[in-house]
């Protein structure tokens, strides 16, 4: 009898420990156990999943080797007092470290496993991941800080009905949410069709009034698309704008009144490794759509405030008549203004060398046989130097012309880059002293050499005439393309008609003569062999006018 009953006891355990080990195993938290100096000697698959490491690499180490070092220090007070009998259980948050060298945060229950006598054999502990759990309450805090942000900007929409108030507020709270200092906002210009940059803060707060057409850039292709656009590196995607080389990551979305687009708000990070995720992309566009709730409330009581008070101002309707009437001619008259200047302007620019090229002829057909060989020979060049002056002007009439009709001819062939600049250089000799030239060797690109000597020398002479020496002509290879910059050290294109540089017939008021085609026509040329022309303040003054165009195969 007392045999079969020990045969029974021993089935007994061995079903017990049977059932351990299935739950040991099978444990949906880690599962281990260790000798009273901290080596692991049993260790279940989920342990394993969590620190990252096999069952034999965990079984030859200690929980020690795997605890994050600032963590170490607060278990073994813990272990001392478990093992000498003062806290025989614990439980704390602490991290392990992975072979990669991540953390996971867990929370770790320890029990000490002591013999019938009281004496502690080992310790068993039990772990959780918390990495889900602090995922989650990430999660909520990011809810909450979305909610704190439309909140507030709820508010604004009660306090701040001026558009203007609104616009920085709502750029401000944008900012915060994205964890960035550098942010702007554009406000589009129908009657001009461009965006108008009405807030920045950052990088930024310098651009207010800066000005883009739709296409243009990250705002501009927001505008086009009419959708959210994030870019991880802006100097590297195709449509970068030229004097934003500060921004790295970027990502812009749509403002709306109704169905119409009415602005773009954008963000940036100027600083390497950051991007804007797919979830902040989400965030932020939800964002976007209260604030744009905002700014089509804001719009209702604008016009609802100018309803009032054009209903106040009835008894001056015969006034507002007239001066609608007045804006219209403005109006009409701005739509006339290019021609116009052209007009004006090419018909001073042709009258003062036709008037000394006549002067000068009649004056030798009278007079001729009273005149001096010498003051013949001076009135002669005199009419010369005239005539190639109204001969280029009618050069560039010409080119502009066929660059607007698509006729122009390119022929476009191998170039070195080198040779194109010493054929430029070759026309400024006088001026030889005051320019200097940096090139690569066999830098070469696939141009119309024509047309590449035409840019050139007009960037030249614009430096020489415009700006204040030395003239620097820098060539290199960028991107896939070949990039030639010529910048001086003069005061640089006053920034208020920076977007309308290379405009048929735009002139700074600082401009002597010329028909205003130059630029223009250097821009048609460039983009008409598959490159581009642009503007650049140099550094640290100056002005740099830039010339890309293919890589020669």
């Amino acid at each position: 009898m007392g045999r079969s009953l020990r045969a029974e006891d021993r089935r007994t355990l061995h079903e017990a420990e049977a059932r351990f080990r299935v739950a040991f195993e099978s444990a949906p938290i880690g599962m281990a156990l260790c000798d009273l100096d901290g080596r692991f000697l049993q260790v279940n698959p989920a342990l394993c999943r969590i620190v990252g490491r096999s069952e034999e690499e965990l079984l030859a180490s200690t929980w020690q080797d795997v605890t994050h070092p600032d963590d170490r220090e607060i278990q073994e007070s813990f272990e001392r007092d478990a093992v000498t009998g003062r806290q025989p259980s614990y439980e704390i948050e602490k991290r392990y470290i992975r072979p990669d060298g991540t953390e996971v945060w867990t929370h770790v229950a320890h029990s000490v496993v002591a013999a019938p006598g009281g004496e502690p054999l080992y310790l068993v502990s039990q772990t959780v991941d918390l990495t889900e759990l602090l995922r989650v309450q990430d999660d909520l805090r990011r809810q909450k800080e979305v909610l704190a942000a439309l909140h507030e900007t709820t508010l604004d929409l009660i306090r701040r009905l001026e558009p203007t108030s609104l616009l920085e507020a709502i750029l401000a709270r944008a900012a915060s949410l994205m964890g960035t200092e550098h942010a702007y906002l554009y406000v589009i210009d129908e009657p001009a069709g461009e965006l108008e940059v009405r807030a920045g803060i950052g990088m930024f707060a310098g651009y207010l009034g800066y000005r883009m057409r739709r296409g243009e850039g990250l705002a501009g292709k927001v505008w086009e698309t009419g959708q959210a656009v994030a870019v991880e590196d802006y100097q590297a995607w195709a449509s970068h704008r030229p004097g934003f080389e500060f921004i790295r990551a970027a990502v812009a979305l749509p403002l709306r009144a109704g169905p119409d687009i009415v602005g773009v708000l954008g963000l940036v990070h100027i600083e390497e490794g950051p991007t804007f995720s797919d979830e902040e992309v989400d965030l932020l566009s939800r964002f976007g759509r209260l604030a744009s709730l905002a700014l089509d409330n804001a719009r209702l009581y604008s016009s609802a405030q100018q309803e009032l008070r054009e209903r106040r101002r009835a008894e001056k309707e015969l006034e507002r008549s007239a001066e609608e009437l007045r804006l219209a001619n403005e109006e009409l008259r701005a739509a006339d203004e290019i021609k116009s200047n052209f007009v004006a302007v090419a018909s001073h620019e042709l009258r003062t060398p036709l008037t000394s090229v006549l002067g000068f002829a009649t004056t030798l057909l009278t007079h001729w046989e009273r005149i001096p060989d010498e003051e013949k020979r001076a009135q002669l060049e005199l009419i010369e130097g005239q005539a190639r002056k109204l001969a280029q002007m009618a050069e560039e009439l010409l080119t502009m012309s066929k660059l607007e009709a698509g006729a122009l001819e390119i022929h476009p062939e191998p170039l070195d880059v080198s040779h194109a600049v010493d054929q430029t250089l070759s026309s400024f000799a006088e001026h030889a002293r005051d320019i200097e030239v940096v090139q690569p060797d066999g830098l070469r690109a696939y141009a119309d050499p024509q047309h590449v000597l035409h840019i050139l020398s007009n960037y030249v002479a614009n430096a020489l005439k415009y700006g204040r020496p030395p003239v620097r002509i820098e060539a290199r290879e960028r991107q896939g393309s070949v990039e030639i910059l010529v910048s001086d050290r003069g005061p640089g294109v006053p920034p208020h008609f920076v977007p309308r540089l290379f405009e048929k017939f735009a002139q700074a008021q600082t401009t002597e003569g010329g028909t205003g085609l130059g630029l223009s026509i250097v821009r048609g040329l460039a983009r008409a062999q598959g490159g581009e022309a642009w503007y650049e303040p140099a550094d640290p003054q100056g002005a740099a006018f830039g010339l890309r165009l293919p890589v020669s195969a």
